[in-house]
């Protein structure tokens, strides 16, 4: 589960990252849901919490729909 804390220090890198202002991380909708990432009110994907041998990592999926392609 990603904190508040943690999720607002990733939509700030993102930001940067991404160079939009307007990236948001959403909490998830349920306890241990994935994390929304969006852009205004398009939904690009999840981010989720990896913690592995006293790492931890997020890993951000983009999904894509075939009728946003047209």
């Amino acid at each position: 589960m990603i904190s508040p804390v943690d999720r607002a220090r990733l939509q700030a890198r993102l930001r940067i990252m991404l160079r939009n202002p307007d990236v948001v991380l959403d909490a998830p909708g349920r306890r241990g849901g994935s994390v929304h990432l969006r852009i205004g009110d398009d939904m690009l994907g999840t981010v989720d919490q990896v913690d592995d041998e006293g790492e931890r990592s997020w890993v951000v999926t983009l999904t894509l729909l075939e009728e946003d392609l047209a």
